[in-house]
């Protein structure tokens, strides 16, 4: 999976806040209250593409006007 520009950017900056692994850890849980296998092929890497989703969602609110 790519990242965007714009995440590119955060990284670099001291801005950068969010948590990867605890995003997919609460989406897990999300699957598993829902009633759904986590483990199951089609849902394996969603926890994965949710916390990059939401990464790209959100990386504009740290980014300034120069790099956009």
């Amino acid at each position: 999976m790519q990242k965007s520009d714009y995440v590119q950017i955060l990284e670099k900056t001291d801005k950068y806040k969010m948590d990867d692994e605890r995003v997919q850890k609460l989406v897990r849980e999300l699957i598993i209250e829902l009633g759904e296998d986590p483990t199951r092929e089609g849902l394996r890497e969603t926890p994965k593409r949710i916390a990059s989703m939401y990464k790209e969602i959100f990386a504009g609110y740290e980014i300034g006007r120069a790099h956009v």
